[in-house]
């Protein structure tokens, strides 16, 4: 049974950087939510692996953060957060929020 996504969905154009075991590789951070996010890479993951993201929310601020991957299908890979410190949570919570208020108000 598919879980329903709870959380509302931002959509982004971010660059990005995966980290999975001594692999690093470049990808696109392409949605964001507070729970997960999708991306688009060349990297070849499997739906329960463990990936490592780090990505610019804007000029001034990154977060970092472990996936569990839910999601791969080439080149699109979809990831739970599972480990994220508090600072970086509070960015990222701060960043959906401020996308949906300006999306809602025509910002």
């Amino acid at each position: 049974m598919n879980e329903h996504r709870q959380y509302f969905r931002i959509g982004v154009e971010r660059p990005g950087r995966l980290r999975h075991g001594l692999e690093s590789v470049d990808c696109d951070v392409l949605d964001f939510t507070e729970k997960g996010l999708q991306v688009r890479t060349a990297a070849a993951l499997h739906v329960g692996e463990m990936i490592q993201l780090e990505c610019r929310l804007d000029d001034r601020h990154a977060i970092r953060c472990a996936l569990v991957v839910t999601y791969a299908r080439a080149p699109y890979v979809g990831g739970r957060i599972i480990s994220i410190s508090a600072e970086d949570k509070q960015r990222l919570t701060a960043f959906v929020e401020h996308s949906i208020t300006s999306r809602l108000v025509g910002l």
